[in-house]
């Protein structure tokens, strides 16, 4: 008789198993303080941002925001003149920083749940905070589709006075599980 030795098959990972997602989103924005001016030109990928999360649980996520995006500001300040000038623009800028998601996936209907968001950090302009609520779907594993409410608030500073601009986005986009 002839004994064949059995070879073990090389084990799968599956892609849940890193329990990290990459999220793609678009953003239309309402600011604050009505533009009166656009910006010349916009940048390449303007209002959309690229997120990569981290699940620490299966609620909470932490991870890193990069984004392409225009605030509207309106301030204050003195020319070379001593006059005092009020300065309006629009600047393209790219933000980064860290964010804490909170999602509720017991509470889901039809694959629908809701989820919270915090974000803080900043560009070469100032520091920016954000909020966001909505709604997640998810039709199979490691596949969501978004949708939700953001305020984005951006703290600058112009001759040692501070400054705020204010923005309202609706945030929609698509997250990939790995």
């Amino acid at each position: 008789s002839i004994i064949l030795a059995q070879k073990e098959l090389p084990k799968i990972i599956y892609l849940e198993d890193f329990g990290i997602n990459l999220e793609f989103s678009k953003l239309e924005n309402w600011h604050e303080l009505d533009p009166t001016i656009q910006p010349k030109s916009f940048n390449k990928f303007n209002n959309t941002s690229i997120k990569v999360l981290y699940q620490l649980s299966n609620n909470w996520s932490i991870g890193s925001e990069l984004r392409q995006e225009t605030f509207f500001q309106k301030f204050t300040g003195i020319d070379e003149n001593k006059k005092h000038i009020q300065y309006e623009q629009q600047p393209n800028f790219t933000s980064i920083g860290l964010l804490i998601k909170y999602q509720n996936k017991s509470w889901q209907i039809y694959g629908i749940y809701p989820f919270a968001q915090l974000f803080g950090g900043g560009t070469n302009v100032g520091y920016i905070a954000r909020t966001l609520i909505g709604l997640r779907y998810s039709p199979v594993t490691n596949l969501e589709f978004f949708i939700g409410g953001e305020y984005s608030k951006l703290f600058y500073k112009y001759q040692g006075n501070n400054f705020q601009s204010g923005r309202f986005d609706l945030n929609y986009g698509v997250s990939i599980g790995f």
